[in-house]
This record gives structure tokens, C-alpha cells and sequence, in this order.
């Protein structure tokens, strides 16, 4: 797997038009529960004991 770089990644489509903060509280979220953002073909998985 190559290097990535940040320089030339680019915010989702959907992402277009947010600020800074928008784009913090989208990316929290997202990476918060990934599973929820790619059409149901994943599902969160729980943690340790259910969580």
C-alpha cells in the first residue's frame, strides 16, 4: 500500500459548501458510526460484551 496524502484528498461530494466545523461534526460522526453511511451493506459491528 502506497503512501496517502492529506494535500490531495479530497471532503465528499455531500461535504461540499460546509465550514470547518461542519466538517469536523460530519467527519465525527461518520467515523463515529461508519456503518451507517454506506447504504446498509455493512453493519456496525458491537463491541466487547454488546456494546
Amino acid at each position: 500500500m502506497g503512501k496517502v496524502d492529506p494535500e490531495k484528498q479530497q471532503a465528499p461530494k455531500a461535504w461540499q459548501g460546509f465550514n470547518i466545523k461542519d466538517k469536523a461534526a460530519a467527519l465525527y460522526t461518520y467515523t463515529r458510526n461508519p456503518g451507517d453511511h454506506v447504504g446498509g451493506r455493512h453493519r456496525h459491528r458491537p463491541g466487547p460484551a454488546g456494546k
